[in-house]
């Protein structure tokens, strides 16, 4: 579970880099910071149907849990780029 936990924290804190890169290099275009969250909302769903409809083994568990960290990641995305919204009004 610590393994785990610490994969999601990565790839949140990942996330998090990403925005803050994209919210620097294109002040202007507000919206590209959101692009990261929404990729990783696509796998995430694109995970979840790969999961739901496997049939081998442990990957649909696999795909599964897969889905849930792109899902968190993409959380981290859009609750730090409302963050930078509010924080730095551009």
């Amino acid at each position: 579970m610590g393994r785990f936990l610490t994969l999601i924290v990565a790839t949140s804190l990942i996330s998090a880099i990403l925005t803050y890169m994209f919210f620097r290099l294109f002040k202007r275009i507000r919206l590209v910071k959101y692009i990261p969250g929404l990729i990783f909302i696509l796998i995430s769903i694109l995970s979840f149907y790969k999961g739901k409809t496997a049939t081998e083994g442990f990957l649909d568990i696999a795909n599964f849990l897969f889905s849930l960290i792109f899902a968190v990641a993409a959380i981290t995305n859009f609750l730090f780029s409302l963050f930078l919204d509010h924080k730095y009004k551009v």
